[in-house]
């Protein structure tokens, strides 16, 4: 027999857990299912924990572990030994958190579990890319330091002009760009008709050059995964017909 007091308390603490990780977890449906309710006679409800963060309830109990920490305990790191599921949950969690993780898998874990392991501490390449108009902050990047440039006009008038000293933005790209795609007028325009013409939305000459990237270097792409940031749709009546008109 079960103590009620020991239910009281086990009621409490999946109550504490609960509030504990809500914000770091999705919501997951409870769905009826009329086909198992039908065949065994009875009401059966699925908890879809398979759209669950990284596939698994797993991350349910790695998360309220974690958020149990200490600050100094989270400062040592974590250690796990898993076959999957749960070192795909720790993965997840200790990137999200800025904590230190080892993971330890037995020889015979299937590669499409490494896999999935691998994909919460990707190598992110990230590109930028300018009009050969004015490609003021790849030359300046290339130079070390802040360059005057005169530039041409362009239809990416939303990244041409120079570069104010002390802008934070040479320091970011300084930083964080891995490299960039200088683009002809043409290859933009392209861009820009190819959008309208086969994703039914408009978009400016700056949005248009990671699309025209992409489809510059689209060999080096092949199998990988890509975000291509549009940054707005500001094109003018005049412009847009002068880009469909060649």
């Amino acid at each position: 027999m079960i103590r009620s007091d020991f239910k009281i308390n086990i009621k409490s603490k999946c109550q504490e857990a609960e509030k504990r990780i809500r914000e770091f977890i999705r919501y997951t449906p409870l769905e009826f299912s009329f086909y198992l309710s039908k065949k065994t006679q009875s009401e059966v409800f699925l908890k879809l924990e398979n759209i669950q963060i990284t596939r698994s309830f797993k991350i349910r109990g790695v998360m309220n572990k974690i958020l149990s920490l200490s600050e100094a305990q989270r400062k040592k790191g974590l250690l796990t030994a898993s076959s999957g599921n749960h070192g795909a949950a720790v993965s997840y969690v200790s990137k999200k958190l800025g904590i230190k993780a080892a993971l330890f898998l037995p020889s015979y874990v299937p590669k499409t579990k490494i896999e999935s392991l691998k994909i919460y501490d990707p190598e992110i390449e990230i590109i930028g890319a300018q009009p050969e108009n004015s490609p003021v902050m790849y030359e300046s990047l290339k130079a070390g330091k802040i360059l005057e440039m005169e530039s041409k006009p362009t239809l990416s008038d939303g990244t041409a002009g120079g570069i104010e000293q002390g802008s934070i933005t040479y320091d970011l790209c300084r930083d964080y760009v891995d490299r960039f795609v200088i683009l002809s007028e043409h290859e933009i325009k392209q861009a820009i008709k190819l959008v309208i013409e086969k994703e039914h939305f408009l978009l400016e000459g700056a949005a248009a050059l990671s699309v025209a990237a992409l489809i510059k270097e689209k060999e080096n792409f092949i199998h990988k995964k890509v975000v291509l940031i549009i940054s707005g749709s500001k094109l003018s009546l005049e412009k847009l017909k002068q880009i469909i008109m060649e």
